[in-house]
């Protein structure tokens, strides 16, 4: 097969996986409408949006962290006959990692509140934490199904995965519509969509994952320390990066009530680009790179790595100029009806132009890690991470000393934070495609 069409077939892929990740996202746009609409910019839509941000936090640290780092290589790598015992031994295995991480959400569930929101009420933080307590099974079930996708992904079906916002965000403006026009209390009816949705995903994914899995024993020999190692690499240099906005945005929060909901409609308004242009090319194009760097290609890496990259810059820089030009227009008319007042409106402008510099920063970060993935490097994106954490605990700190500074610009953290990622993960991608033999 030759580059080009290696290329198309990617780029033909990724567009099929984008279309239905954007009707995902249009509903995801409808719900955080939803909120806006029937709660403003407050300390219920604080809440409301803590509780949709767990299970998805989790779902995407698996997908795009260890799950993407070290399953989806190691399965494209194993042969047709020993696969599925492979994953069989993969899915015994993560079972038992993620009722941990499960039990733990129970037990720490005040504690984690407060890390996601820092600037929400002691009140709030109780009536939340009961909520967050509830979440602990469909944390589990988003941890199967990012498992299960990563072994549908190694056999380059991504329909579930790319389903996944559909059933999510279609069961959570249905919950969001019976709190409004019932006596219940929002969290509880929210939970309850949240583990209809999780039940349907699971179900969903279990379903396509059992039409690629053999029958044959567990291969528990398969997986070797250096598979946990790199697992483990992966979480944490992923898990930082997925949680920067996180970060940001509870540091936004301290602000006041209703200032991590600002942050929350506008960046969501920037998730949409990214996920859709910039992360869709990565995720589909991982399995390609990982056999070409099996096979010491080094001409269809460098091809393949360089039109991804090429792409989603270019295009994220064309939406950057776009968006700031008009984002007064496109917040008022997104927001600007229901309990939203005039100044959410200008709060979730500014912190859109700000966010969305975070774009063409991302569009160089992303296929870099999926090129230190690929080639076993998981060392090097911790490394780049690390720097990126560290200069943005910088950036913070040098904001803390003057107060007026810091509640203007506080949200420029993140953009900085991967600019220094994209400078860091390029200059270690590109010393990965140095070290494969050119082909003579």
């Amino acid at each position: 097969m030759s580059t080009t069409f290696s290329a198309r077939k990617i780029a033909s892929v990724a567009f099929v996986f984008s279309a239905v990740l954007m009707l995902g996202r249009v509903l995801g746009y409808a719900r955080e409408l939803m909120v806006a609409q029937l709660y403003g910019a407050n300390e219920t839509s604080d809440q409301i949006i803590i509780l949709f941000t767990l299970p998805d936090l989790f779902l995407n640290l698996m997908v795009s962290g260890g799950l993407s780092g070290a399953v989806v290589p190691l399965l494209s790598k194993t042969s047709d006959d020993l696969k599925s015992g492979l994953f069989k031994a993969l899915l015994f295995m993560f079972a038992g990692v993620f009722v941990v991480i499960a039990l733990v959400t129970v037990w720490f569930s005040t504690e984690l509140v407060q890390l996601l929101a820092a600037g929400l009420s002691q009140q709030a933080v109780v009536e939340l934490s009961w909520a967050v307590k509830f979440l602990a099974v469909p944390i589990f079930f988003s941890g199967m199904i990012g498992l299960l996708n990563a072994w549908l992904g190694s056999h380059n079906s991504f329909f579930a995965g790319s389903s996944g916002g559909l059933i999510v965000n279609g069961f959570l403006i249905a919950g969001l519509y019976f709190a409004s026009v019932s006596i219940h209390p929002v969290l509880q009816v929210l939970l309850f969509a949240i583990y209809a949705a999780s039940l349907l995903r699971i179900g969903v994914s279990a379903h396509l994952a059992s039409k690629f899995t053999k029958p044959s024993p567990v291969l528990w020999h398969l997986l070797s320390k250096s598979f946990v190692f790199k697992f483990l690499l992966s979480i944490v240099a992923v898990g930082l990066v997925q949680a920067s906005p996180i970060i940001v945005r509870s540091l936004v929060s301290e602000l006041g009530p209703g200032s991590l909901t600002h942050f929350n409609y506008a960046y969501k308004l920037v998730e949409l680009p990214l996920i859709l242009v910039v992360a869709v090319l990565s995720v589909v194009a991982l399995p390609t790179l990982s056999k070409h760097f099996s096979s010491g290609d080094r001409s269809r890496l460098q091809r393949l790595f360089l039109f991804k990259l090429m792409l989603g810059v270019s295009v994220s820089l064309v939406m950057l100029g776009l968006v700031y030009m008009y984002a007064p227009q496109l917040v008022e008319l997104l927001f600007g009806r229901g309990q939203m007042k005039s100044d959410d409106i200008v709060a979730v402008t500014r912190l859109l132009r700000e966010l969305f510099f975070t774009l063409p920063f991302a569009a160089v970060a992303m296929p870099c890690v999926a090129m230190l993935n690929a080639a076993d490097r998981q060392a090097d994106v911790i490394k780049s991470t690390l720097a990126a954490l560290a200069m943005l605990v910088v950036y913070v700190a040098v904001l803390k000393t003057n107060p007026a500074l810091y509640a203007e610009v506080v949200a420029l953290a993140l953009p900085f934070f991967y600019g220094v990622y994209a400078i860091t993960t390029l200059f270690y991608a590109r010393k990965a495609l140095n070290r494969v033999q050119a082909n003579v």
